[in-house]
């Protein structure tokens, strides 16, 4: 692969493309093999050592994978970009910075807010 380019998974329904996913991605055990990032074996990589490097488990099952439901949308959006908001060595959290980012990501998904 190329930089820039990416990698998806197709296959029929029980196929084990979802299966595969999560071992890439650190979700799920392997029995054998090895899995290599630009030459480096990343088996032992922690969740954020592999999106630091760039991958990205997109889930189809997103009730249970994907989002805190007891959380509100802004919440959910800014869990995809809280460690660019920690600030100091406390980690103190930049709130306008998090509410920019979540109305970034809602915009560009064109999320409109619910009508009650």
């Amino acid at each position: 692969m190329n930089r820039g380019e990416v990698l998806g998974l197709a296959g029929l329904m029980g196929a084990g493309r979802s299966e595969l996913a999560r071992i890439f991605f650190g979700r799920d055990p392997h029995r054998g093999g090895e899995v290599h990032l630009d030459g480096k074996r990343i088996d032992t990589w922690t969740t954020c050592g592999r999106i630091a490097a760039g991958l990205a488990f997109l889930t189809g099952d997103r009730r249970p994978e994907s989002l805190c439901l007891d959380a509100s949308t802004q919440e959910n959006l800014n869990l995809a970009t809280l460690p660019r908001h920690a600030r100091g060595a406390v980690h103190w959290l930049d709130a306008l910075g998090l509410l920019a980012s979540a109305t970034a990501v809602a915009d560009a998904v064109r999320l409109t807010p619910a009508r009650g």
